[in-house]
């Protein structure tokens, strides 16, 4: 490819990402956090106590799971988020969503680095564009501590990983080391990347070093042993250096394995209007909750690069990038649907597949405007340019529906079979990031002295700034229940009823004809 066309592409696709962080930067105060961040806040305060004090007793398990959870990627954001309280005058949510947002700018980079190197510049243009308006991708970067790092993490392990064995040079073994075992002191869950790392090494053997013919195949496989030696022993000296609890004992580490090996999850799943366990929920979950987070463009060009991807690898033409992302969209996903695997929230847990899923989608993407190029023989750059128009518009447009609350997000399609209410038939409210928005009506209009009982999550509702007369408890005497409709529409306790006459709701946080939270007035005290 000219260099022009590589720097124009190049320098198209840094401007997204810079538009996207500052997009992102300016509407920080309107997310609210979710039901865990709290606790993965404390793990990260904690540990940063540790390296003041060295002392092991700063460090506490907030139950009996939290302890088994790395803390690397939540001390850095802590450290982050008391630097941006301090140079920016930003609240404690919205810096450590700061330090969120700024990870996630970099794995749309590495993303179009990736692509870029896979297949073609034009290709990681596409993926930027489809990956920064997913929006699922947009809310998560806002408010998921654990699920999104993970997947960062792993994307940009992966691609130094690809250009450790490109290029056999030992840089790349010692970076991506020291990212992976920087993720696994995060979340040991991270592992289920190794099958990736293990499929990618074997179709680059087999599809583009064609090592069965290779008469020198002894001494290629020796530097790549060595090379993965490097890289193992960089990943275990990170991984222990990132996680305090490791130094005094290590044994922690099999345990957090143990842990999300057999990992459970006591709640219920709304799917189909029926209530699941999470280890009991049909296999199709993961699927479709899958395509009904997937806006339909973004989807169709999916299916075309799928389509492109098989009649590459059958043609046995660019069979290894094909073969590579293939493998890392289905793996994460096929562990997922196995029997007993535990799903709920969504996409959440395999997030680690939606990188190469908008990669095979800037496939599908840029064949599309390759073909509409060839069937209408325009101009070179005015069709890709109006295409791609249309294309953000339209995604820019299905995430403002939901603004901001884009972890709700469910396509047309579902859109146009359940016109209203999804929250009766799926999961929908993010676990409470709607409680910001409602302690903001609160401020503005509840009655004096009110008193407003937050049946589940009242710990989010603490940290945000509230009225001095407005209490916060469940009893008797409250005057307000405030509470999301995750799960279906939850009925207020009964011994708040007793002895009432009647509810009024008076505030409902609706997006796209479905509600997200309730604020209701109990009639006794006059409002």
């Amino acid at each position: 490819m000219k260099r022009s066309k590589l720097l124009n592409f190049s320098t198209a696709a840094y401007l997204l990402i810079v538009l996207f962080f500052i997009v992102n930067v300016v509407t920080l105060k309107q997310y609210g956090m979710t039901y865990d961040e709290r606790n993965y806040a404390m793990i990260g305060q904690m540990n940063v106590e540790y390296f003041h004090t060295l002392d092991r007793s700063q460090i506490h398990p907030l139950d009996d799971l939290m302890i088994y959870y790395g803390p690397a990627y939540h001390i850095v954001q802590q450290v982050f988020g008391l630097f941006a309280q301090a140079v920016f005058h930003l609240g404690y949510i919205d810096a450590t969503h700061l330090f969120l947002v700024c990870t996630s700018t970099a794995m749309l980079l590495v993303v179009f680095f990736f692509a870029r190197s896979l297949f073609r510049p034009s290709v990681g243009l596409c993926t930027v564009v489809l990956l920064m308006l997913f929006p699922h991708f947009i809310a998560h970067a806002h408010y998921n501590p654990k699920d999104l790092p993970e997947a960062e993490m792993v994307t940009i392990s992966l691609y130094l990983f690809y250009r450790l064995y490109s290029t056999k040079r030992y840089v790349y073994a010692i970076l991506a080391g020291a990212v992976y075992g920087f993720g696994l002191a995060t979340v040991v869950s991270i592992l289920l990347a190794v099958p990736i790392f293990v499929a990618s090494y074997l179709s680059f053997l087999v599809f583009q070093e064609r090592i069965y013919q290779r008469k020198d195949w002894r001494v290629y496989l020796l530097k790549d042993v060595l090379l993965f030696f490097v890289f193992a022993i960089v990943l275990m000296f990170t991984m222990v250096l990132s996680w305090p609890l490791l130094w005094s004992d290590p044994h922690i580490f099999v345990e957090s394995i143990r842990l999300f090996r057999h990992h459970s999850w006591n709640g219920q799943v709304l799917y189909f209007g029926q209530t699941y366990l999470g280890s009991e929920i049909p296999w199709h979950y993961v699927l479709l909750s899958l395509f009904m987070a997937t806006p339909l463009l973004p989807f169709c060009f999916f299916i075309v690069g799928l389509v492109r991807s098989g009649k590459q690898i059958l043609h046995r033409k660019e069979m290894f990038p094909y073969a590579f992302i293939l493998c890392w969209a289905a793996l994460p996903l096929i562990i997922f649907m196995l029997p007993g695997a535990v799903n709920y929230d969504g996409i959440r847990h395999f997030f680690m597949a939606i990188p190469p899923l908008m990669i095979l989608a800037g496939v599908g993407m840029d064949a599309v405007i390759r073909g509409l190029k060839n069937i209408l023989h325009t101009r070179p750059v005015l069709l890709p340019t109006i295409f791609c128009i249309i294309v953000v518009g339209w995604l820019v447009n299905e995430s403002r529906q939901v603004h901001p609350y884009e972890g709700a997000y469910f396509n047309e399609l579902v859109r146009l079979i359940i016109p209203a209410h999804i929250e009766t038939v799926f999961e929908v409210e993010y676990w409470g990031a709607s409680y910001r928005e409602g302690v903001d009506w609160l401020n503005t209009h509840a009655a004096p002295n009110a008193v407003v009982c937050v049946p589940d999550g009242m710990h989010m509702v603490e940290m945000y700034p509230r009225r001095l007369d407005i209490l916060l408890h469940c009893g008797d005497d409250s005057t307000y229940v405030m509470y999301y409709t995750r799960g279906g529409p939850r009925k207020i306790p009964a011994p708040m009823l007793l002895n009432q006459q009647s509810t009024q709701r008076v505030y409902t946080i609706s997006r796209q004809h479905s509600d997200y939270l309730y604020i209701v007035s109990i009639s006794s005290v006059s409002q």
